[in-house]
């Protein structure tokens, strides 16, 4: 007896991925898979019917109209399923379905740019410029950007931040401030959101850092300290109340330009002040007036009755006409100089007087008067000396 099988023709088949969104690299999810027909004999696989799935991991499962795949560290550009379906004459229909797997973004940097040469770089922070009001500039890619779409977006309070454009990589500024700028707006920012290649995407964008430039302003004004009185030879360290690495200090002495910094050495009596400017504005400091205490130490020649310095009669000297070079209230002090003689008698012995006026009887070969004047208001010194040789006849 002959035995003849009857084969129905098979009607076309295809594939339900669940959940069919897209997935991004390296991600991990369990995808149900499933067959849909209307043949009954495939939807319950049956007699001489036979299903074979292949897989996203190459491997293959048979007769299953329906099951989980695991998917871990799905690659780009696809997760696919296919399916072939035959039946006892060897007939056959197939499907496939793919989930798109989108290449994770990555984020370079960007920087504030040398064309055209208004920014001015903060000497601490790398993301932050200063810029002259009515100036423009440009801000642009450093290190690359790779498999997204470069977004350039700006923010004045990086809350909200505002398309700009798409892909390049210089992104000029204009002339800042704008119109657009918000009441008391002092800074904007730029940075670059990279957005997935595909859209919608299982990957989310990545954003580069974020440069700040801000508007320059007056500096604030600030005060010279140091001691506004010295000796003569002295000096003076002048410093400033207060400073900033991102402006220019220039130092001036009576007018004429003497040094640069947040200090200077002042020898001079004069008066000095401070220029200071951010490169688009300047200010300057409150002039600070220097004086310089001489002391001119003044000996007498020997007075009456023995202007000679006769051999063997006392002489007498005096100092009273000392002074300050220039006389200055600021500089004198009330209470007077104080006076210090030092000299060697005949024997050799060392000598000391204070006071203005000196009576001494010099040896025969004479001597030499030291004189040492110091005033203690303003803590200056100076000396001078007189040798007087009497007259023997």
């Amino acid at each position: 007896m002959n035995i003849c099988w009857i084969c129905c023709p098979l009607s076309p088949v295809s594939i339900t991925l669940t959940p069919n969104t897209a997935l991004c690299e390296g991600d991990n999810a369990q995808i149900a898979v499933s067959l849909n027909s209307p043949d009954p004999f495939v939807a319950t696989p049956a007699g001489e019917v036979n299903i074979l799935w292949s897989l996203p991991d190459g491997t293959t499962i048979s007769n299953q109209s329906a099951f989980n795949y695991q998917v871990n560290s799905a690659s780009p550009p696809q997760v696919c399923f296919s399916v072939v379906v035959t039946n006892c004459a060897v007939k056959s229909v197939s499907a496939s379905a793919c989930i798109t797997v989108d290449k994770q973004p990555v984020c370079g940097t960007i920087t504030g740019m040398s064309v055209p040469a208004n920014l001015i770089p903060d000497q601490t922070d790398p993301d932050l410029y200063y810029i002259c009001p009515g100036d423009d500039a440009a801000v642009g890619v450093d290190m690359p950007f790779m498999d997204c779409h470069k977004n350039w977006q700006y923010s004045f309070d990086q809350l909200t931040w505002n398309p700009l454009g798409i892909s390049n990589n210089v992104q000029n500024t204009n002339i800042l401030p704008s119109y657009y700028w918000p009441i008391g707006a002092t800074s904007i920012y730029y940075r670059i959101e990279c957005q997935p290649i595909s859209s919608p995407s299982g990957c989310v964008p990545c954003n580069s850092n974020v440069i700040e430039i801000r508007l320059l302003t007056v500096p604030l004004p600030v005060n010279i300290l140091g001691d506004n009185q010295i000796c003569k030879g002295d000096f003076s360290t002048l410093t400033l109340s207060g400073s900033s690495s991102n402006l220019q200090y220039t130092w001036l002495w009576n007018g004429k330009v003497v040094g640069t910094g947040t200090s200077y050495t002042a020898t001079e009596a004069g008066c000095y002040w401070v220029e200071i400017t951010n490169g688009c504005q300047v200010a300057e400091t409150p002039k600070f007036c220097v004086e310089v205490c001489e002391i001119i130490p003044i000996i007498s020649c020997p007075l009456a009755p023995n202007e000679c310095a006769k051999l063997g009669d006392p002489i007498t000297i005096t100092a009273s006409d000392s002074n300050f070079a220039e006389p200055s209230l600021s500089c004198a002090n009330n209470a007077g100089f104080i006076y210090t003689w030092t000299w060697m008698d005949g024997n050799g012995n060392a000598q000391t007087f204070t006071g203005d006026t000196l009576t001494d009887t010099p040896p025969v070969a004479g001597t030499t008067y030291h004189l040492s004047i110091f005033d203690p208001g303003s803590g200056c010194s100076a000396s001078d000396e007189i040798t007087i040789i009497p007259c023997n006849f």
